[in-house]
């Protein structure tokens, strides 16, 4: 599921892109956070479809039986792998072919990546509790489905390497979208028994979650002259220009989030925003921003400048 951390990343992203090219203007950086944001459900498709999609390339190129005597453990492993009955009821649903539309790439001419599947899955661990099965079942195959979900969410290395290459923000959505990939897998078989495949929302209000990233990155824009003036006035023996640009954007950010989010408590934002700093910027940089923020957290109080309502009263 999509959640506030990634978001606050993507609007991180589109903030820092912004000033790297002033020139290209507000719009267009709200264009590409817009992108950005849509752009997870591709890569979710993609994600997705991959089982699917390697399920064809088996049993196109791999049919053990088309030799002359097919050891029985092979034949086993093909049709496990295969999942037919439940590849080709999902493939004849109109929400599976619309999403196949969309994926970030086409997997059907990958070949050495789907090989590279094959290869993977066949000598994964979790292959083995299929292997005594005497009837393969739907219930069996969405069971098989969901393993493999989970397998290139977090063994497969050459399906990440190939992922970042055609999606740079991929290491960030890996875990939303393999959350949702789970939920897909999970709902298959009361929507299979009722002939309706949803897809599911990669978050719980969207059209929330689109209204919080684009408030942010607008406010961060609008405030960052001010704010990193302010944020100067309190790293003495810190020029400007030698805080890292990471670090000034997001202490930004987060004092926006303080000042004109009533309803976030400032406790989440700075929590927020120091993990975010570690995996973006440098080794010193949760620290620093702690520092700083809780500086800038004290003297807003002071001023009257922290308004909180509701959830965002909580310390």
């Amino acid at each position: 599921m999509l959640n506030r951390r990634l978001i606050r990343v993507k609007v991180y992203q589109a903030f820092y892109a912004y000033v790297q090219s002033e020139q290209s203007g507000i719009n267009a950086s709200l264009a590409y956070l817009d992108n950005s944001l849509k752009g997870i459900y591709n890569t979710f498709f993609t994600f997705i479809t991959f089982p699917l999609e390697l399920s064809h390339y088996i049993e196109q190129e791999l049919d053990p039986t088309e030799n002359l005597i097919p050891s029985p453990e092979k034949v086993q492993r093909f049709n496990i792998m295969i999942f037919k009955d439940l590849r080709d009821k999902l493939l004849d649903q109109a929400e599976i072919k619309r999403m196949m539309k969309k994926t970030v790439v086409s997997w059907s001419k990958e070949r050495n990546t789907l090989h590279m599947g094959y290869k993977k899955i066949q000598k994964a661990s979790f292959l083995e509790k299929y292997m005594d099965i005497k009837e393969y079942t739907l219930e069996d195959q969405i069971s098989f489905l969901k393993d493999c979900y989970k397998f290139m969410a977090g063994n497969f290395e050459e399906f990440d390497s190939f992922m970042e290459e055609i999606e740079m923000h991929w290491e960030d959505e890996k875990q939303p979208v393999f959350k949702s990939a789970e939920q897909f897998a999970d709902n298959l078989i009361t929507q299979l028994d009722s002939g309706n495949i949803e897809i599911p929302s990669l978050a719980k209000n969207i059209d929330e979650d689109m209204e919080f990233a684009n408030e942010l990155l607008k406010k961060s824009i609008r405030y960052k002259e001010e704010y990193t003036k302010l944020i100067s006035g309190h790293t003495k023996g810190w020029d400007a220009d030698r805080i890292a640009r990471s670090d000034m954007l997001l202490m930004v950010m987060a004092l926006v989030e303080y000042t004109e989010f009533p309803y976030i408590p400032v406790k989440v934002t700075l929590n927020e925003y120091l993990e975010i700093a570690k995996k973006y910027s440098t080794p010193q940089s949760s620290k620093f921003l702690n520092g700083v923020l809780d500086k800038l957290l004290a003297q807003f109080k002071e001023d009257g400048k922290i308004n909180k309502k509701g959830r965002g009263l909580m310390e």
